[in-house]
């Protein structure tokens, strides 16, 4: 299977309606998707029932980012395929006699 990876940081996104199957993700910021992602899938032709999938990452609560995702996604007539989701809590907790103790849960949502 051949695939191709696009920074639409460092480049135009290429046409989907090329792949047989699209995926897109992001990091969750200030309970968001990535401007610039949106702005990619915004620029995106319809869809047509392309076949594609998301995943996201996110550090605390990412509240409805994946929702503001699902809804760029189905304005474009995509046919979503699944989700992955990645979260990685880190609380930081002061103590008297050592410091800073680090707790980090990770957790990992598929659909």
């Amino acid at each position: 299977m051949e695939t191709t990876l696009c920074n639409i940081k460092d480049k135009t996104c290429p046409n989907p309606l090329d792949y047989d199957l699209m995926g897109i993700g992001s990091p969750v910021y200030a309970f968001q998707i990535l401007m610039n992602v949106m702005s990619c899938l915004e620029r995106f032709p319809d869809l047509n029932g392309k076949k594609t999938f998301a995943f996201l990452t996110h550090g605390s609560y990412m509240l409805n980012a994946g929702d503001m995702l699902k809804r760029g996604l189905l304005l474009k007539n995509a046919q979503i395929q699944g989700w992955y989701i990645l979260s990685a809590q880190i609380i930081f907790c002061p103590t008297i006699s050592w410091g800073v103790c680090l707790l980090m849960g990770i957790h990992h949502q598929k659909n």
